[in-house]
């Protein structure tokens, strides 16, 4: 009897190590794919963010164009966004960069730098707060 508790303790005690060890890797392996979506995501919409604030001056409708490419990743990143930052966050951000596209495409110059601007502030603000890293959980 005494063994065959024993056993089981052994069995119970492999089957959680084996848990935890599992957990750990699909820990990690979620944070090495968020970060390496992260990189990819700030490489594509930062250098469309730049060139539709410089156009937005002269060119408004053109800034509109390019901060429309921007919003159509902004948004298909949405879900993963959803699990780094704040839900007021995303959605100001989400929410200026449409913005920016409405106003460019009026020719509103002046409004439409001011949206592109506030939407890449809260970009930027969500890319260096994400606290997703193996450094901050461990």
């Amino acid at each position: 009897m005494k063994s065959r508790d024993s056993k089981n303790l052994k069995i119970q005690s492999i089957a959680a190590t084996s848990a935890l060890i599992a957990s750990a890797v699909l820990l990690a392996a979620v944070l090495i794919v968020s970060e390496t979506a992260l990189t990819k995501l700030e490489s594509r919409t930062m250098p469309l963010i730049e060139e539709a604030l410089a156009a937005a001056r002269d060119e408004p409708g053109r800034a509109g164009e390019l901060m429309r490419s921007v919003d159509g990743t902004l948004r298909r990143a949405e879900p993963m966004l959803m699990l780094i930052a704040s839900h007021r966050d995303l959605m100001e951000m989400l929410r200026c960069s449409e913005e920016a596209v409405r106003l460019g495409a009026i020719g509103d110059s002046s409004g439409c730098m001011e949206a592109i601007s506030v939407a890449r502030t809260y970009l930027r603000l969500i890319l260096e707060s994400n606290d997703l890293t193996i450094g901050n959980i461990l």
